[in-house]
Formats: C-alpha cells, structure tokens, sequence
C-alpha cells in the first residue's frame, strides 16, 4: 500500500474529471446559454446547473445506477 492506493484514488480523480469536463462540452453544445455580457447571473445559473449534471452523470458512470 506504499502509496499506491494514493496513486489509484488520483488517477480516478483525473478520469471524474476529465468526464465531467467531456460530457460539459456536450450539454453546451446542445444548449442556448444566456449572453454572459448582458445576463451574467442567467449564464452563471445556467452554467452551474449544467455542471451539476455532467457531475452527476460521471458519477453514475463509476458507482452505477
């Protein structure tokens, strides 16, 4: 266990995020966002909401339904 589990728990970190990262650039691409300039609390909503989702989607992936 001499780090190794320290080394496995991170590379799944990077894998999470690396998902969640992938399936953010897909929801955006699908969705209309409100104008960062003229609505920027619309955006920031809209923006973390659609975080939450790539987030929760990832972590489906790895601990299933």
């Amino acid at each position: 266990l001499e780090g190794a589990l320290s080394g496995d728990v991170a590379e799944v970190g990077r894998q999470v995020r690396g998902q969640v990262e992938q399936t953010m650039e897909g929801l955006v691409e699908r969705r209309r966002l409100p104008d960062k300039q003229t609505d920027p609390l619309g955006w920031a909503g809209t923006m973390n909401s659609l975080r939450q989702q790539a987030e929760e989607t990832a972590m489906e992936l790895i601990y299933g339904s």
